[in-house]
C-alpha cells in the first residue's frame, strides 16, 4: 500500500466534486462495506483513504490530494462554504469529536496491521468486507475468491458439525490471514455477486440442489396475450445463482431491517384487469426497467409500467407485497443491486432522503452494481443536497442520473395516471423515459435543466403551495363548525367563485363526506414543508406562511400519524 500523510482518526477537510469542503475524519476500512473500486482497478501512485463525513454520516474513498488538515484550513473553508443546516451540523459534530479525543473519552481505532506479503497485492488499498457478515466489522479474505464450483466442493467436504467454525468468525479469520497457505474460506464476496430471488415453487425436488443454472430470460408476451385469462407470470431469475437453500437463507437474513422506507400499506391485488385502452398509444421501450420501493405510490406506478407492456424488475423491503406483481408479469429481485444488474434504467420511489441514501450506499445497494450503461431515475421527494449526493455517486460509477420527482398529487391521481413529473439531470435518460415510461405513469412530464438540483427545488415549492391550500381549507371548515354554518353551502359557494381549485374542492368533499382513506400522508407532506424551509434558509429568503403551515402540521401530525392530510381537521376539532 502507498504510504500517506494521514492516519485513522485524523480530522480533515474533504473536497468532493461539485461539493464544498466538508468536515470529516479518516475512517477505519472496517467501519463500512464500501469498496475502493479505483484502487482495485489499478495501483494508484497516491494513497486512498476511507473518509467519514460529519453531519451527513456518509463514507467515501478519496485520494490524498482531495484532503486537507482540518486545523490548518479551518478558517479559510469555514468562510468559503455555504452555511447550510447540514454543514453547521457537521461542524458541531467534528468539534464534539475533537473534544472527546482530547479529553480521552474517545479513542480513534488503531491502524490495521499490515502483513509483509501485502505489498504486492493490488487490493490492499481498498479492503472489501465479506458480504456474508451481518456486521460492519467484517474482515477481508486473503487471496483470490474461490469459484462457485470450488465452494460447492468445499461445502460437500464439510462435516455437519462444522457449524462451530462460525462461532468466532473474527478469530478464525485472524488465523487464516496469518497463514497464506490456509484453504480459502467458503464465504463469498456478495458485493460482487448480487442476490437473487429464490424460486417460489419447484417441481424438480429430486435434482441436485447445488447445480448452477443459467438465468432464465423473461419472455415478452405478444399483444394478443394480454387478457385476463392468458396472462402468465415468468420465472423469476435476474442473475446466475446456485440453488443452495442455506445460501439463499443467508442472503434473505442480511436484507432484513436494513432500510427505512415507505409505511406498510395493504397488500395490492394486481391482475390483468387493469390493462385498459389508456395504454394503447404507448409504445413500450425495448429497454429493461427496474423499480425500487413499492409503497403507496410505487405500487400504482409499477402497475402502469406493466400495463403498458414494459419489462419490469421490482424490489421492495416487504417481500409479501411483491407476490401479486409477480403474478401480473413483473420479475422479482432480492436486493437493489440485483435490480441494477438486471436493468438498463432503474426508478426509485422511496419515502424520503434518508431512505434514498440508504438504498444507494448500503451493502448490496445500488452502487454495488452501478456502472457504465446504467441509468438511475429518482422519483422520490428529496432535497437538493441529497440529489447532488446521489448524482455524484452514480456518475462516479460511470452511470447516468435523472432527478424526476412527482408533484404532490396523491394515490388517487397515481391510480388514474394523472400525475405530473418534473425532471432535471441527464437529458438522454429523460428522452428514453418521456415517450414510454413517463407517458404511462403521468399525464405530463417536464424537463427543466441539466442541473440535478432544479427538479427537487421546483417540487418542494409546489408542495409548499399544496400544504398552504390544504391548511387554509381545514381552517375554514373548523370556523364553519364553530359558527354553525353548513359545509355543503360553503362548498357550493367556492365551486362558483374564482377561489375554487381541484385541490380545495377535493379536500372539502373528503372532510364533509368523512372519508378516512389515505391519499397524501400527512407525514410526507410535512417532510416536504420542512425541506422547503431548509431551502429558504439556504437561499436567505423568508417563507413565513410556509413556516406557519409547517408548525400546524407538525403539532397535529402525532394525532393523525400515518393518516391523510385531511385528518388534520379531526386532529383539530
Amino acid at each position: 500500500m502507498t504510504e500517506g500523510s494521514y492516519k485513522i482518526g485524523d480530522v480533515i477537510w474533504a473536497k468532493m466534486k461539485s461539493y464544498p469542503p466538508w468536515p470529516a475524519r479518516i475512517a477505519a476500512p472496517n467501519e463500512t462495506n464500501i469498496r475502493n473500486t479505483e484502487a482495485e482497478k489499478r495501483k494508484p501512485v497516491k494513497p486512498y483513504y476511507l473518509v467519514y463525513f460529519f453531519g451527513s454520516n456518509n463514507y467515501a474513498w478519496m485520494s490524498e490530494e482531495t484532503l486537507k488538515p482540518y486545523k490548518e484550513f479551518e478558517e479559510e473553508y469555514r468562510k468559503k462554504s455555504k452555511k447550510t443546516a447540514q454543514f453547521t451540523k457537521g461542524l458541531k459534530a467534528i468539534e464534539e469529536y475533537m473534544r472527546k479525543v482530547e479529553d480521552g473519552t474517545l479513542t480513534p481505532p488503531p491502524e490495521p496491521v499490515k502483513e509483509e506479503d501485502e505489498e504486492d497485492e493490488p487490493n490492499d488499498i481498498a479492503p472489501s468486507p465479506s458480504g456474508d457478515s451481518l456486521s460492519n466489522n467484517a474482515s477481508n479474505l486473503d487471496g483470490p475468491l474461490p469459484s462457485i464450483d470450488e465452494e460447492i466442493a468445499i461445502v460437500k467436504s464439510k462435516k455437519p458439525a462444522a457449524s462451530k467454525k462460525t462461532k468466532n468468525s473474527h478469530d478464525s479469520h485472524d488465523d487464516s490471514s496469518s497463514n497464506p497457505s490456509s484453504a480459502p474460506s467458503v464465504q463469498r464476496d456478495y458485493s460482487r455477486t448480487p442476490f437473487n430471488q429464490p424460486k417460489r415453487k419447484s417441481t424438480k425436488i429430486e435434482e441436485p440442489t447445488t447445480e448452477v443454472t443459467a438465468p432464465t430470460k423473461r419472455v415478452k408476451a405478444k399483444d394478443d396475450d394480454y387478457d385476463e385469462h392468458n396472462f402468465s407470470s415468468p420465472t423469476i431469475s435476474t442473475t446466475t445463482r446456485t440453488q443452495d437453500p442455506s445460501k439463499i437463507q443467508a442472503r434473505n437474513i442480511i436484507t432484513k431491517g436494513q432500510q427505512n422506507f415507505s409505511p406498510v400499506v395493504d397488500t395490492p391485488q394486481v391482475d390483468a384487469s387493469f390493462r385498459t385502452t389508456r395504454y394503447k398509444d404507448i409504445r413500450a421501450s425495448p429497454l429493461k426497467f427496474g423499480f425500487l420501493g413499492l409503497g403507496m405510490m410505487g405500487q400504482q406506478l409499477v402497475k402502469h409500467l406493466i400495463g403498458s407492456r414494459h419489462s419490469v424488475t421490482v424490489w421492495n423491503r416487504n417481500m409479501s407485497v411483491l407476490e401479486s406483481f409477480e403474478k401480473a408479469g413483473a420479475t422479482l429481485a432480492t436486493t437493489p443491486g440485483d435490480v441494477i444488474q438486471a436493468c438498463d434504467i432503474t426508478f426509485s420511489c422511496l419515502s424520503g432522503p434518508s431512505a434514498s441514501k440508504e438504498v444507494l450506499f448500503s451493502q448490496f445497494g445500488v452502487l454495488s452494481e452501478m456502472g457504465p450503461g446504467k441509468s438511475y431515475v429518482e422519483l422520490s421527494s428529496i432535497d437538493p443536497e441529497t440529489s447532488v449526493d446521489i448524482s455524484d455517486a452514480i456518475i462516479s460509477k460511470g452511470g447516468n442520473f435523472l432527478a424526476a420527482p412527482i408533484v404532490t398529487s396523491g394515490k388517487t391521481a397515481a391510480t388514474r395516471g394523472d400525475l405530473i413529473i418534473i425532471a432535471s439531470g441527464d437529458r438522454h435518460v429523460y428522452d428514453e423515459c418521456a415517450s414510454s415510461c413517463f407517458k404511462a405513469m403521468a399525464t405530463k412530464s417536464f424537463y427543466l435543466t441539466s442541473d440535478c438540483e432544479a427538479a427537487p427545488r421546483m417540487n418542494l415549492i409546489a408542495s409548499s403551495l399544496y400544504g398552504t391550500i390544504v391548511g387554509s381549507v381545514i381552517e375554514c371548515l373548523r370556523m364553519l363548525e364553530r359558527c354553525d354554518l353548513k359545509g355543503g353551502d360553503f362548498l357550493e359557494i367556492i365551486k362558483l367563485s374564482t377561489m375554487n381549485s381541484p385541490l380545495a374542492e377535493q379536500t372539502l368533499q373528503k372532510v364533509l363526506k368523512k372519508r378516512q382513506d389515505v391519499d397524501v400522508p400527512i407525514n410526507y407532506l410535512q417532510k416536504d414543508l420542512r425541506m422547503m424551509l431548509n431551502m429558504s434558509e439556504e437561499k436567505d429568503t423568508g417563507c413565513p406562511i410556509t413556516a406557519i403551515v409547517n408548525e400546524v402540521f407538525k403539532s397535529k401530525k402525532r394525532l393523525a400519524d400515518g393518516g391523510d392530510v385531511s385528518a388534520l381537521y379531526y386532529a383539530s376539532v
